[in-house]
């Protein structure tokens, strides 16, 4: 899969030069890199007063969602509200941010077209992040940065800052050079040496931008910090890439957001004449985080969405082709090999041979990072059935994922913008996942939770969560077979007080009753009040005999949902928020209150 292990990471702007002479194709592609930067610079951005913030405070205070920034977004008011002034801040984290990919952008514009007005504006913004970098307030909220509120945002912009340094050292006066390392890089190392979250993808985004600030400058103390402290990519890596090339964090976003982070440091250590020997360690922990999600992938390509990621394809062709100077892989060097970007202008992809065959779709566990996926037939379940960490965890042990083939049953929701009232309030909670509900409530604590069956010859499991809720143990069983899927929850009080024990299951399919259930009179039953099922709407409220089905209605495809379970249930049938936002799907809640309750649900094609 992977076509060279040991690539050799080039750079020849002579070479580039030419291509973009005599290339219409690449002629074309660098005027659109200048009116880009012409389109910015016509009027002055950034200024020194301005304080960045957080990006994810970008969003509409009343929908969650997040809201459009592009250069012709005007300049908020700094506001008297902290709502206001989060937006405000978070305004300049955009133009900043854009600011420095424009700047990287002019930089290597000048070396492919020699046209020094780009080298002077590029040269001028890292003039003006030197002047101003220790101006700027120190925050501490997350690690200590100053060009942003966060070290994060610090430590994956400096990656740009410090290439177009590399890019115009031989270009500027060595004083001017001089000032960049000074004011602003050794600054911001010492900053990014504070770390609020290490041994996290956090910790690894700070601990690659402080060896590759030590590389730029030949600073052993600085690469050996990086690489080989006891809070550098090595000892990161050690502690946080699991046994299933799963990030600790646990979703499948964060496998790819640390693969971006050790793509940029192994390229730049070549660029600045380290060896690949020198960073093996970091090549090899590469490798394994995107080739990982071929093993979890669905049969329509897609994955689960286990924690609080997005939908992602297992075969993510535009990641594997921003790695493929660090990690040529197959499907890398293809896409690269019709796309237009800086990396395929300096260096183009080599030549491919036959496409690799995928991984065969079987039942797996993945013990390490508390997740199994049960294959039969046609039909995959993938199961999250507790969390390795309590970092990025949401209340949704025992959730599970259904298709059929390339036909979605359920699915996760998703994650909306991480300071957004629908995040905090609904899509971390189990309200929106596949899961038991307490009283309307999920999981109390993360929880590696106890496998107690795992076989994978016949595609079954069962774990227990003890403690699932206060007072409230959990155990579920799951298994597919070739003519559907199997789950069976039961919910056992331990301290005496009758509780209402339930089931939630959501869906994009569309869902009508078929039998065992009796329509109640408007407002005669509700759910459990609690801040996340009130995201729930347009209820109905039926009586469940001890049997009762749905139609589920995928597409051209029908299934039976069927449930055996306690007489006397009420079974809620409305619509609950997914993502993107404001999109809408079904949710199914059934309960009962009692000491204890066993609910055996069945999904076949009817």
């Amino acid at each position: 899969m992977v076509l060279n292990a040991d690539p050799t990471v080039t750079e020849d702007w002579g070479a580039v030069r030419l291509r973009v002479q005599q290339t219409a194709a690449w002629a074309s592609w660098i005027q659109g890199r200048k009116n880009l930067i012409e389109a910015w610079i016509a009027q002055p951005r950034e200024r020194a007063d301005m304080v960045a913030g957080y990006m994810h405070d970008y969003v509409d205070p009343a929908t969650g969602q997040v809201l459009p920034w592009t250069i012709q977004t005007p300049e908020p008011s700094v506001g008297a509200t902290t709502q206001e002034q989060k937006l405000y801040r978070a305004w300049v984290f955009h133009l900043r941010s854009y600011n420095i990919t424009r700047l990287g952008d002019a930089a290597r514009v000048y070396r492919a077209t020699g046209d020094e007005r780009y080298l002077n504006w590029a040269a001028s913004q890292l003039d003006f992040y030197a002047d101003n970098y220790n101006l700027w307030p120190l925050r501490t909220f997350n690690g200590r940065g100053r060009l942003y509120q966060h070290g994060l945002d610090e430590a994956t912009s400096s990656f740009t800052l410090l290439d177009a340094a590399r890019i115009l050292n031989d270009y500027v006066s060595p004083a001017r050079a001089a000032h960049w390392r000074l004011n602003l890089f050794m600054p911001m190392a010492i900053n990014l040496q504070t770390v609020s979250s290490p041994l996290s993808n956090i910790g690894l985004w700070h601990a690659a931008a402080v060896a590759r600030i030590g590389m730029r400058y030949r600073d052993s103390s600085l690469v050996d910090w990086g690489l080989r402290g006891t809070l550098g990519t090595r000892a990161t890596l050690a502690a946080c890439l699991n046994a299933d090339n799963m990030w600790i964090e646990g979703s499948f976003g964060y496998n790819s957001y640390v693969a971006s982070a050790l793509s940029e440091l192994t390229k730049a250590a070549s660029l600045e004449g380290y060896s690949n020997a020198e960073v093996a360690v970091e090549r090899q922990g590469l490798a394994r985080l995107v080739l990982a999600p071929l093993d979890y992938r669905f049969e329509n390509g897609t994955l689960p969405t286990p924690s609080d990621s997005t939908p992602m394809v297992a075969l993510d062709t535009a990641l594997h082709a921003s790695v493929y100077r660090s990690l040529p892989t197959w499907w890398g060097v293809r896409r690269a090999q019709t796309t237009q970007n800086w990396d395929t202008l300096v260096q183009p992809p080599p030549a491919l041979g036959a496409e690799p065959a995928l991984p065969t779709l079987v039942t797996r566990h993945f013990s390490a990072s508390r997740m199994a996926v049960l294959r039969a037939g046609s039909w995959q379940a993938y199961i999250h059935y507790g969390q390795a960490t309590i970092n990025h965890a949401q209340e949704e042990a025992l959730t599970y994922e259904l298709h059929d083939g390339v036909q979605v049953i359920s699915s996760d929701s998703g994650a909306a913008a991480y300071t957004s009232a629908q995040h905090i309030n609904y899509f971390t909670k189990g309200a929106s996942h596949n899961v038991p509900l307490i009283d309307g409530l999920g999981q109390r604590a993360w929880a590696p939770g106890q496998v107690e069956v795992m076989d994978a010859t016949t595609a079954a499991l069962r774990v227990a969560q003890a403690g699932y809720q206060t007072g409230v143990n959990a155990t579920r069983s799951f298994q597919a077979t070739t003519s559907g899927f199997a789950e069976t929850t039961t919910l056992q009080v331990t301290n005496g007080s009758t509780r209402r024990l339930g089931n939630a299951f959501h869906t994009a399919c569309s869902v009508t009753p078929l039998s065992g259930l009796q329509l109640l009179p408007l407002g005669s039953a509700t759910p459990p009040a609690t801040v996340s099922t009130a995201y729930w709407s347009g209820l109905n409220a039926y009586r469940g005999a001890a049997v009762w089905s749905v139609q589920l209605q995928c597409g051209g495809a029908a299934y039976e949902y069927r449930v055996q379970g306690p007489a006397g249930q009420t079974v809620y049938l409305g619509t609950s928020p997914t993502t993107p936002l404001p999109a809408m799907r079904q949710v199914l809640y059934y309960e009962v209150a009692a000491l204890q309750a066993s609910f055996a649900t069945a999904i076949s094609r009817r």
